[in-house]
């Protein structure tokens, strides 16, 4: 029987497209059968052919994008009978960590990921903040995910 993975997404400048398209590499190497959608583009209507879905978002102002939030609320009743994984995309993040700020670290860990998960029901067999991505502006860098 093969293996299926779902990987949604909701990026606002590509960083967490861009993860979501490495972790679906790595997966198809692991021999299984993937599905990548952003969220934004594409509604999923049916995840029953899925063992595994992960789902991904990129942080703006300490909040996940809208799309897979949707996704979560949409599914919520199925999500916790299924292997699921959540991760999020933050720029700032590789900064904390680059500070050793370790109040901090905890402190996102657990109001972008635990408290998601809990507010779903979920059980995720991973949860991990990403990179993002420092965007150039006229008024300097700024963070994108």
């Amino acid at each position: 029987m093969d293996r299926k993975a779902l990987i949604v997404y909701g990026t606002r400048y590509g960083a967490t497209q861009s993860t979501s398209e490495e972790i679906a590499k790595v997966l198809r190497e692991e021999k299984l059968e993937v599905k990548v959608v952003n969220a934004k583009k594409e509604k999923v209507k049916d995840i029953s052919p899925y063992d595994l879905i992960i789902v991904g978002s990129g942080m703006q102002m300490g909040k996940w994008t809208g799309e897979p939030e949707n996704f979560l609320k949409q599914f919520q009743k199925e999500l916790p009978n299924k292997k699921v994984a959540i991760f999020v995309s933050s720029a700032a993040q590789a900064l904390i960590e680059h500070e050793k700020k370790t109040e901090e670290i905890e402190s996102n860990r657990k109001q972008y990921l635990e408290e998601k998960a809990a507010k779903y029901n979920l059980q995720p067999i991973s949860m991990v903040i990403l990179g993002g991505v420092f965007l150039a502006t006229k008024k300097g860098p700024t963070f994108g995910n």
